[in-house]
């Protein structure tokens, strides 16, 4: 059985692509967010989009928009908005991508309070005004019905998609005395590995991109 664990506002569409592609699966709602009020900036041309969970939390008035992946700018095209960059690896990634481009000189990038913004160096002649607009809650615990498949040895693969995520199944890990040293561990980045590559697993795997339609690759 597949473990899923990621934000609750993706679990269900996770969910339900990984059992349209035939892997039984389990989801975990590791995350949930809260939503902050937030508006655009006055004198904002463009928006970052380094999830998707802003997408249903802000108003976007056709503004030229920088994704980050291909999940994020497929949930803000049936959302509206006005997709010009999609990228295939992290912020990062889209940052260098992007210095190759004409941006617009003010950009807004609305996230939550944990995201990082070292990748804003990277271009160094734009204005990018970060907003809060939503709040993430790690769960402190694991369902019962959870640790005891893992305990009946029934979880043979682990999907992680975001590094806060996989840094708090690393603490249930931990919390909950679990055994992993006979499960494939699946990550979304390089960034999502480093969070558990401690741990003894029996496999650890880096998707080629981040996005789930990858997981057929591997």
């Amino acid at each position: 059985m597949l473990l899923v664990a990621c934000a609750k506002p993706k679990l269900k569409e996770t969910v339900g692509f990984l059992v349209d592609n035939n892997y039984e699966t389990y989801g975990f709602a590791i995350l949930d967010t809260i939503s902050v009020p937030c508006s655009i900036p006055k004198q904002t041309e463009a928006i970052f989009l380094t999830s998707s969970t802003p997408v249903s939390l802000i108003k976007h008035n056709n503004l030229p928009t920088y994704c980050v992946g291909e999940n994020t700018a497929k949930k803000a095209k049936k959302a509206g908005f006005n997709v010009v960059y999609t990228g295939t690896g992290n912020a990062k990634d889209m940052a260098i991508d992007l210095k190759k481009l004409a941006l617009a000189k003010n950009c807004w990038h609305p996230t939550s309070a944990v995201a990082k913004d070292d990748w804003y160096k990277l271009l160094p002649n734009i204005n990018i005004h970060k907003s809060i607009a939503y709040i993430i809650k790690p769960e402190k615990n694991m369902p019962a019905d959870l640790i005891e498949l893992f305990n009946n040895k029934k979880i043979t693969d682990i999907l992680l998609m975001s590094p806060i995520g996989a840094r708090t199944f690393a603490q249930l890990i931990v919390s909950c005395n679990l055994d992993v040293s006979n499960i494939k561990l699946i990550t979304f980045s390089m960034a999502v590995m480093a969070e558990v590559k401690n741990f003894p697993f029996a496999q650890k795997i880096t998707l080629p991109s981040p996005n789930l339609a990858s997981i057929n690759q591997i």
